[in-house]
């Protein structure tokens, strides 16, 4: 399951995480590509859009998700540069008890 650039319009980010969770099966690698909170300002942005912080959403993941790590990644033929995040975990076979 994957996600560009649709957390930073989310109002709620751990529901929108756990969503994304939920539906990737069992095993299977979820990756969320969108901005992080370190690299605002290097673009003209809504003053209402907010970028998670690398810690933040990795922390939402590894609620469902083990593996989860977060590397920069190139865009529009650009060298990675801090403006692209990728956070990528891998969904538990069995959930964690609550």
């Amino acid at each position: 399951m994957f996600s560009v650039e649709a957390i930073e319009h989310s109002s709620n980010w751990r529901a929108s995480v756990r969503e994304l969770i939920r539906v990737t099966r069992p095993g299977g690698w979820l990756l969320i590509i969108d901005k992080p909170k370190s690299a605002w300002g290097k673009l003209p942005c809504p003053a209402w859009e907010r970028w998670p912080s690398s810690g933040e959403l990795a922390g939402l993941m590894q609620e469902g998700c083990d593996d989860v790590d977060a590397v920069n990644v190139p865009y529009d033929g650009r060298p990675a540069d801090g403006l692209i995040t990728a956070w990528r975990g891998r969904k538990r076979l069995c959930p964690t008890p609550a």
